[in-house]
């Protein structure tokens, strides 16, 4: 299973992604080919196509990443150099975002369903097919309580109650490492 997948915004008709997990809307690659607009191959001379941010998932050291090629990759420069000159602020080369398991899951989930929907393509790695941890699906409010972890604390607080104080804290210790 590959470790590391990197995955490139780019829609069929040069979309941008709203990315839940990261909260902001990931800028999409622009080719003047996908456009419409005959007039827009005009600008396609002075601009060239512009690339897509990317998402990497690093499955192993537990981190996601938001890279702005524009400023990270020097075959770039041109294009960066034209956007500064233009009093435009491009994002960092790098953004990153240490997970946990349940983070990780969430951003699969995600980067899995951009790819699906088309807004996304693979560059290199493969997206894995389950992670462990649950991943988050709704953004609009605080996540639901599990019944269970509920059940399981009110257990645990039953148990320690009957325990004699020493124990007590040498149990409780042992539950919050």
């Amino acid at each position: 299973m590959a470790k590391t997948v990197e995955v490139e915004i780019s829609g069929p008709c040069n979309e941008n992604l709203v990315f839940r997990p990261a909260n902001r809307v990931l800028r999409g690659e622009f080719l003047w080919t996908r456009c419409r607009n005959p007039l827009a191959m005009q600008q396609a001379q002075s601009w060239g196509d512009i690339p897509g941010q990317k998402i990497v998932l690093d499955t192993e050291r537990c981190r996601a990443a938001i890279v702005e090629p524009i400023v990270s990759d020097p075959k770039h420069a041109r294009l960066r150099q034209r956007i500064e000159k233009g009093e435009l602020r491009l994002p960092e080369a790098e953004e990153v975002f240490e997970l946990d398991q349940d983070g990780m899951a969430t951003w699969c989930f995600w980067i899995k369903r951009a790819v699906e929907a088309g807004l996304a393509v693979v560059r290199s790695g493969a997206i894995p097919e389950k992670l462990p941890g649950r991943p988050r699906l709704d953004f609009g409010g605080p996540r639901p309580v599990d019944p269970r972890d509920q059940t399981i604390a009110k257990l645990t607080e039953l148990v320690l109650g009957l325990l004699p104080a020493e124990r007590r804290r040498e149990v409780a210790a042992a539950l919050t490492e």
